[in-house]
């Protein structure tokens, strides 16, 4: 008689699940990093002072898949693009504490890689010039922004990021 195992088959269905769990292990150690990036959730690090809109927009995004983390502030934006791994960042310019621009600037600063994209209310005219240079903009989206485009280019960023790990 085992005398680890008092009832053989809790003991047999033990061993398979921690066999079936190492091999689970083992096959996504050595999967390459796209295949690993589509069991993950894609992070967005969403910074939009307008809890209303901002409330609006992480639904539509959790529904297409993504995970958001959400700020109401650009120095609580900072704070979180610090603690966490972002695949890509939606800010607003317009932010109490630490506009969207220089949280863009501070992005950039310490990743070269990660798309930023602009979801603000201001006339892209008047703030191109800050948005895609120091803002370190990838893209810009009004707020009266149209679903599939917005959803597109966050998907799109993806495949630029994919090659890195988080």
């Amino acid at each position: 008689m085992n005398s680890i195992c008092i009832n053989q088959y809790k003991c047999k269905a033990y061993t398979m699940l921690w066999i079936a769990g190492i091999s689970w292990m083992f096959l996504n150690l050595f999967r390459p990093i796209t295949q690993l990036n589509s069991i993950m959730k894609n992070r967005i690090l969403h910074a939009d002072d307008d809890t209303i809109f901002s409330g609006i927009v992480r639904k539509i995004l959790n529904q297409q898949g993504f995970e958001v983390y959400s700020a109401y502030d650009g120095e609580h934006a900072w704070l979180l693009f610090n603690e966490f791994s972002f695949h890509s960042c939606l800010l607003d310019i317009r932010m109490p504490r630490l506009n969207g621009i220089d949280l863009g600037e501070r992005i950039r600063s310490k990743d070269k890689h990660i798309p930023i994209f602009y979801l603000s209310g201001e006339d892209l005219a008047l703030v191109s010039a800050e948005v895609f240079g120091r803002g370190g903009a990838n893209g810009y989206f009004p707020k009266t922004f149209n679903l599939r485009e917005l959803t597109g280019r966050l998907q799109a960023s993806l495949t630029h990021t994919n090659n890195y790990i988080l």
